[in-house]
């Protein structure tokens, strides 16, 4: 679902500038729908940069919700590149039920983006690169402090042979990023394989690391399938 409302100062929405001295503050569901569409919606690579922070916590009440910093089928992008701080909030209501997508959760793509002190709660269902915080990280991205209290699951997808299932509490792919500090507690788990000759793979914080990742101080305590 799209948000198709403007900022209005007040917030129901968001204020500040969305810079990283000035970030959006946010304390409504409306107000994370209406950033998430504003980095969707990116016409250059500075409007993924925007920042913001949670003053409360939010509830999306199980709307089915679409990844801020979004991946298509046909292979284009639109990842965040800002600073995101929940405050040590949390986002509870979270649900994705994109089976046939991949690189999902409450993040898509991460390209040289921070997201900290943040928990999430919900379900979160893709096809390959899945999780709580963020389905794909790269490019020096930073993900710490966060906790992912949702089930995810993906799940493979008859028709699609090139399908991989990679899906871990935090991220699902991670490439040249730092994870520290990130606690998983939700179910974890990986469904079938195209004639049992791609990977499918589950793990607690990341599923599959690239280049120069660097996983610090975190734990695991979420079943693992």
């Amino acid at each position: 679902m799209v948000f198709n409302g403007t900022i209005t100062g007040t917030p129901a929405l968001a204020t500040g500038s969305g810079t990283e001295n000035d970030p959006y503050q946010i304390s409504t569901a409306e107000g994370l729908k209406w950033f998430r569409d504003k980095v969707n919606n990116a016409k250059t690579p500075d409007e993924t940069k925007i920042c913001a922070v949670l003053t409360a916590d939010i509830d999306l009440n199980n709307e089915e919700w679409t990844p801020i910093g979004k991946y298509t089928d046909d292979g284009n992008k639109t990842p965040y590149t800002g600073i995101f701080d929940g405050q040590g909030h949390s986002i509870k209501g979270l649900y994705v039920n994109s089976a046939s997508d991949d690189y999902v959760g409450l993040f898509g793509c991460l390209e040289g983006a921070a997201v900290r002190n943040l928990t999430v709660d919900g379900y979160v269902q893709g096809c390959h690169a899945v999780s709580g915080i963020a389905g794909d990280a790269s490019a020096n991205s930073t993900i710490e402090n966060c906790r992912n209290n949702c089930r995810v699951v993906s799940e493979f997808v008859t028709g699609r042979s090139s399908s991989y299932l990679y899906v871990g509490g935090i991220v699902g792919s991670a490439a040249d990023t730092t994870i520290a500090g990130c606690v998983n507690t939700g179910v974890v788990e990986a469904r079938g394989s195209y004639n049992n000759s791609r990977a499918s793979k589950a793990a607690g914080i990341v599923c599959t690391l690239c280049g120069n990742v660097i996983v610090k101080n975190c734990y695991n305590t979420g079943e693992i399938n």
